[in-house]
């Protein structure tokens, strides 16, 4: 069942062994040269496999892989079925909220802690299950040291806060927790320097 269409990839419900999964496939691109769009839909989906694989090892909650085929640029991952940041932000309490926020922000500081830059840092791709943050969707993703990269990964989630949940004091809190990457003064200052930025150009 078609869950979702978007910009690069169809979402679809299936089954894995009897198991409710996803089906994330990457569907060519009729505007581009076919062997360029099939090297870059590959490469997207492996790059988006060694992703989600690799945040585990720093404690960073993605769905379990199930399978993978490159070669039809298809993804099957377990199905997280728990509640959609976006969806619940603004509607729990301050006390979870603020929890919900540090949880978001320590796990974003682990990743650039390891280079690794998500891409996509929107809260519709964070998903509440059981006391855990799931980070899904490291479609954009890539392994990046840069402090650009870093604040421009910032600078899109604050935006997307600031746009989804900007009646709450969610994102001060994700500042809050992301301290415990050790350059998080540099890359946050990187990030309003980027948001100064878009507002001049």
């Amino acid at each position: 069942m078609l869950l979702k269409r978007g910009a690069e990839a169809e979402i679809h419900l299936t089954e894995f062994l009897g198991r409710e999964a996803i089906a994330k496939l990457r569907v060519p691109k009729t505007y581009r040269n076919k062997k360029i769009d099939e090297v870059l839909r590959k490469n997207r989906t492996k790059s988006e496999v060694r992703l989600m694989s690799e945040v585990k090892k720093y404690d960073v909650s993605t769905p379990i892989i199930y399978d993978v085929s490159v070669d039809e640029c298809m993804i099957v991952m377990q199905y997280i079925n728990g509640e959609r940041i976006k969806d619940i932000l603004n509607n729990v309490s301050e006390k979870k909220r603020k929890k919900i926020c540090y949880m978001i922000g320590e796990s974003v500081g682990k990743m650039h802690t390891n280079n690794i830059i998500h891409g996509d840092l929107t809260t519709s791709n964070m998903i509440l299950l059981n006391d855990k943050i799931f980070f899904i969707d490291f479609g954009l993703g890539e392994k990046n040291s840069e402090i650009e990269a870093k604040g421009v990964d910032l600078h899109v989630m604050m935006e997307g806060f600031e746009g989804a949940h900007s009646e709450v004091a969610a994102f001060g809190y994700v500042l809050g927790a992301y301290k415990s990457y050790d350059k998080k003064d540099i890359v946050v200052k990187r990030m309003y320097e980027i948001s100064r930025r878009g507002r001049y150009t």
